[in-house]
């Protein structure tokens, strides 16, 4: 029988060593299942090292929008402004797109696809979002070039860019010619692009 001392007890294990493990559980299991198992445990998930990267964009798909307000209050609140990488689809409001602004100081990595935030509210917020490099904006249909502009202009890093439409939502539209020359204007330093089914001319 191989010696007991050779295997570390996983109560042991560093909080940053928990967080990378959960990370790799369903959200479910994460907030139901892990703070079961022992209080070390629990402690890492009620803590910041969980909550560094929040990726709930499939899990909020099929969620009613005051479910994924309630879920980001809880977890970008225990995150503790360490926040790197958000994934969330179908943000609906000001108080929402506010708190995640407020906390992302350390954000690099940002995904909102389907969320209803307008021109307005992304030009009063969008410098708060100054360290990003990743951007996913697709399927917003509030937002236009004034909101492209405003991540262009105070988001200096972004290396990637999404920005990915319906065609049954642009069939109504002539072209987006201004969001394209918006996104080529703001946007210099640009590695990876998509914009699928935008109506740009050529």
């Amino acid at each position: 029988m191989e010696d007991e001392s050779n295997f570390r007890n996983w109560a042991e294990l560093i909080p940053d060593a928990l967080g990378l493990i959960f990370n790799n559980l369903s959200i479910q299991d994460v907030l139901t299942v892990v703070p079961r198992v022992c209080k070390s445990w629990e402690r890492a998930v009620v803590g910041p090292y969980c909550w560094q990267e929040i990726d709930i964009e499939e899990w909020s798909k099929n969620m009613p929008a005051e479910y994924v307000d309630r879920m980001l209050q809880l977890l970008i609140t225990r995150s503790q402004g360490s926040l790197r990488k958000l994934n969330v689809t179908g943000v609906s409001n000001k108080d929402t797109f506010t708190l995640i602004a407020n906390n992302a100081k350390s954000l690099q990595s940002l995904g909102l696809p389907r969320s209803d935030m307008d021109d307005v509210a992304v030009e009063e917020l969008a410098e708060m979002f100054s360290n990003i490099t990743v951007l996913d904006i697709s399927y917003c249909n509030n937002m236009g070039d004034i909101a492209l502009d405003a991540f262009g202009r105070h988001c200096k890093n972004l290396t990637t860019f999404r920005r990915a439409m319906h065609p049954l939502e642009v069939i109504d539209k002539v072209c987006q010619d201004d969001e394209a020359l918006t996104i080529a204007a703001s946007m210099p330093n640009l590695k990876q692009l998509e914009i699928p089914y935008m109506l740009v001319s050529t």
